[in-house]
């Protein structure tokens, strides 16, 4: 009987001991999450950094259309110079700023549970993609009307790279986080890579958009006709210099949010009881 007794009491150790390994877990968040509301190590600092983010990207989209409409004819079908012009506001706003937030939406919402979250990044994803075939089309399509050779500058080299490279994220990240029955052992080795790789497209994206609208200053501001020099600083000088500055701090912004650790997004309670039960599921398996 005292052997019995004895048991009983080593396996009620081991257990209130398992109990107490992965407890910490929970109140890490707990603690976290009363301190500071959303679980990051300084709330204010993030907001003002996303406000800020958001300001860049609107401002972006208003250059951006200052430009296409005031100095380089507008945009439609009328001519092949407005078919052409779909490629700058669809790039700037697809790829640049929508794909910004698909990034930020984790950080953002971080209080919304994670299969919501995963679909609101897929569907920002996609649409930044969708749009980003779009410009795509455009400009194909206006090389093709003026007899102009397709993929010759630097820009057209890094931007089918990018684009090449972004359908492929997508595409491996849709299958990976959107289908059920994979794998949680599956979904966490891949997560870093898909994380780093979206990061270092939207960097390479940046810089496809300043040597795009570089490119297109040039050829806009050539001093043929009634076109100015660029060199003479017209008004559209000022706003194609604003622009790229503008990416330029946007794209920075973006990264100083998704890479500081301090903002990072602690899963939610229940979420962390999941995590915990499929560690024990693959332990025993």
């Amino acid at each position: 009987m005292p052997a019995d007794s004895d048991d009983n009491n080593s396996e009620d150790h081991h257990s209130w001991g398992e109990w107490q390994s992965k407890r910490p877990l929970l109140m890490e968040y707990e603690s976290s999450a009363r301190n500071d509301g959303l679980g990051m190590a300084n709330v204010g600092n993030f907001f003002a950094g996303f406000i800020v983010s958001q300001v860049l990207g609107l401002f972006i989209i208003v250059l951006v259309s200052v430009w296409i409409s005031k100095y380089l004819g507008g945009i439609g079908f009328a001519t092949d110079s407005q078919l052409f012009n779909f490629h700058p506001l669809f790039m700037t706003l697809g790829m640049v700023f929508i794909f910004g937030d698909a990034i930020l939406v984790y950080r953002v919402l971080r209080n919304e549970r994670k299969k919501l979250l995963k679909i609101m990044h897929a569907v920002l994803n996609g649409s930044a993609l969708v749009l980003a075939l779009l410009g795509s089309w455009a400009v194909f399509r206006y090389h093709s009307n003026q007899n102009i050779p397709n993929l010759y500058s630097l820009h057209s080299w890094v931007g089918a790279l990018t684009m090449l490279l972004f359908t492929g994220q997508y595409a491996l990240g849709f299958v990976s986080f959107m289908f059920p029955g994979l794998s949680p052992t599956y979904r966490r080795l891949i997560l870093p890579y898909h994380t780093y790789i979206g990061l270092m497209l939207f960097v390479m994206i940046g810089g496809t958009a300043l040597l795009g609208i570089t490119e297109k200053a040039f050829f806009s501001l050539d001093g043929k006709g009634p076109n100015p020099y660029y060199k003479d600083f017209p008004g559209a000088a000022y706003v194609i210099n604003l622009l790229g500055i503008s990416v330029l701090l946007f794209v920075a912004v973006i990264v100083f949010l998704v890479s500081n650790t301090q903002f990072r997004r602690r899963p939610l309670p229940e979420e962390q009881a999941l995590q915990l039960q499929n560690d024990e599921t693959s332990s025993l398996n």
